[in-house]
């Protein structure tokens, strides 16, 4: 691999059996960077997101709207992954990112502002929720690319899962400061806090070593032909087309409790910040469990097909249990349950994704990967959304259950083929 960076050395072959453990990728001074500086954004991220689902959920425009802002923060991975991963096959990885860390500062701080003077409306949040994803979705292949560059790659596994550890923590951290600045400062501080992380993260991708993300634009190239190539890989590739299918039930499915989330709060459990704030929190504590019980299946040597088929099992009586939860402690407890499930389906596949990948075309393939899935999310979002204006909340967590355990019976059928990662591997970085 050409940009691996000089940290990186002594990389097992792709035949060895030992299965580092969970933390171990932390021992790459650039990687335990980049993850702390993820942890601090992902951080402001959840803030931003919990003060404008609140916002939103607070208004008079129903469940609907609130699934408008996570269509409208999801879309545009579906519009954008496709360029965004050229250019990460072709650009300099960091500045991608920075540029982009910049974009989502920037929105931060438009948000603090409106609010402040009290010039924020429903509109505007999904405006400037729709700019911050497509923010994020330019810098999603970039930075999914470099983490084999800066583990080896018996550690893109647990490098992957931590990044989602790394995530889900903040998903518990956030949500609670952001539901108690809700209560008592108000949500323009929350939006600040959002912007400042964002800076703190650009800090760290300026200290990152240069050869980590080198330029690697050599020549002149055409956005088509590259694109070309890499849908060519996928239709070449059963083990990735049955990726993207199972990949895409899991987010068509989770997107129901990801974006209903602030109405059940709201609708259901008392109109209080601070409950949708331990909601969210719930769901990070499931992740964060979820991730400690991938790492322990792993280590025991349990298939992933054979994991992926009973969390999405597990996810379908989660939601069943969360349609019929009324006051928060069960609510909770289905929201960590599905929390759970989701962290381990969505590790897997995303370090499935980077282990079927060849280096060359690894940013179109993460970009086809992304605009599939969060294509689904936007378009799940929009359907449960609707659903439960039509209908009843109570009625899309069911129909999302069922989804799931549909899942789990066609994962018998679809197999990712996980046996083939090795040879598929060492043939890509030869």
């Amino acid at each position: 691999m050409t940009d691996q960076p000089t940290i990186v050395s002594n990389a097992s072959s792709p035949a060895e059996t030992v299965v580092p453990g969970l933390l171990h990728p932390l021992n790459y001074p650039s990687f335990a960077l980049i993850a702390g500086a993820t942890l601090v954004s992902s951080i402001g991220v959840w803030m931003r997101d919990t003060t404008s689902a609140w916002t939103v959920a607070s208004s008079a425009h129903g469940s609907a709207s609130v699934a408008l802002v996570q269509a409208a923060t999801a879309l545009p991975t579906f519009l954008l992954a496709l360029p965004a991963g050229v250019l990460a096959d072709h650009y300099d990885r960091r500045r991608i990112l920075i540029l982009c860390q910049l974009a989502l500062a920037i929105a931060g701080a438009t948000l603090a502002a409106l609010s402040y003077f009290q010039m924020l409306d429903v509109g505007m949040i999904i405006s400037i929720a729709f700019f911050a994803g497509c923010a994020a979705a330019l810098s999603a292949p970039a930075f999914q690319s470099i983490v084999p560059s800066l583990v080896p790659v018996e550690d893109i596994r647990p490098a992957v899962a931590l990044s989602s550890v790394s995530f889900n923590i903040a998903r518990v951290i956030g949500p609670s400061i952001g539901g108690v600045l809700l209560a008592t400062a108000g949500a323009s501080m929350a939006y600040v806090f959002n912007a400042v992380a964002d800076l703190i993260t650009i800090g760290a991708l300026l200290a990152l070593p240069r050869d980590v993300c080198p330029n690697r634009l050599q020549r002149r190239f055409s956005f088509q032909a590259e694109l070309h190539q890499g849908f060519v890989y996928v239709v070449q590739s059963p083990p990735f087309r049955r990726l993207l299918a199972r990949a895409a039930a899991l987010y068509i499915c989770a997107a129901c409790y990801l974006a209903l989330t602030p109405a059940i709060a709201h609708d259901a459990l008392g109109k209080d910040p601070v409950i949708y704030g331990v909601l969210l929190s719930a769901i990070g504590i499931g992740s964060l469990i979820g991730a400690v019980v991938l790492s322990t299946a792993k280590k025991r040597g349990v298939a992933d097909d054979s994991l992926l088929i009973a969390c999405s099992a597990t996810g379908a009586i989660a939601l069943t249990l969360l349609a019929l939860a009324h006051e928060p402690t069960m609510a909770s407890f289905a929201l960590a349950l599905a929390g759970g499930t989701t962290l381990i389906q969505l590790a897997t596949f995303n370090a499935t994704a980077q282990l079927l990948l060849p280096d060359n075309i690894r940013g179109r393939g993460l970009s086809i990967y992304m605009a599939a899935t969060f294509g689904c999310m936007a378009i799940g979002s929009l359907l449960w959304g609707a659903i439960s204006e039509a209908l009843s909340i109570d009625i899309a967590l069911i129909l999302a259950a069922i989804g799931f355990a549909l899942a789990a019976i066609g994962g018998r059928y679809l197999p990712i083929v996980t046996s083939q990662f090795g040879a598929l591997q060492s043939g890509g970085q030869s």
